[in-house]
């Protein structure tokens, strides 16, 4: 399952606990955050509102806080004008990793998308300390692409 379905999975049983309604994962829009915010990836929440008869703004927190709680991928949010914007917990990226190393030829693999920001942070410690060169800029490398499953 990728990162994605996961995320639309947990927003439907969010929304069915909080307003008792059932919404299907195609109408749950969810996007690559803009680098200009903080986050990984976005939920629309407009949808939503009518769902929740409340603001955008409104659902987007009671969703955020409802998505902390379902369990320890998701380390923070925030909410810029009904758009609710997803960071993940190290330990999850830290999983991620650990999937991706497993995968054959893990060495000739670099993350881009999502993964690539923490990477830059963490990602090249693990990679320094398991002897990998890692190489963003490299061209002839296997991208691993938002979407794609790593779970």
């Amino acid at each position: 399952m990728t990162l994605e379905d996961q995320l639309k999975s947990n927003v439907q049983e969010v929304i069915k606990t909080l307003y008792s309604a059932d919404i299907e994962k195609s109408n749950i829009k969810i996007d690559k955050t803009p680098p200009e915010f903080e986050g990984e990836m976005t939920v629309v929440i407009f949808p939503f509102s009518k769902i929740s008869k409340k603001s955008p703004d409104i659902t987007a927190n009671e969703i955020g806080t409802a998505l902390l709680k379902h369990g320890d991928s998701i380390s923070k949010f925030n909410v810029i004008k009904g758009f609710l914007n997803i960071s993940f917990s190290d330990n999850h990226w830290l999983n991620v990793l650990k999937d991706v190393s497993s995968l054959k030829n893990y060495h000739t693999h670099v993350l881009t998308g999502i993964i690539q920001n923490f990477l830059s942070h963490i990602g090249v410690i693990i990679f320094k300390a398991k002897g990998i060169s890692y190489r963003p800029a490299a061209t002839n490398i296997q991208r691993i692409e938002l979407g794609t499953n790593l779970f």
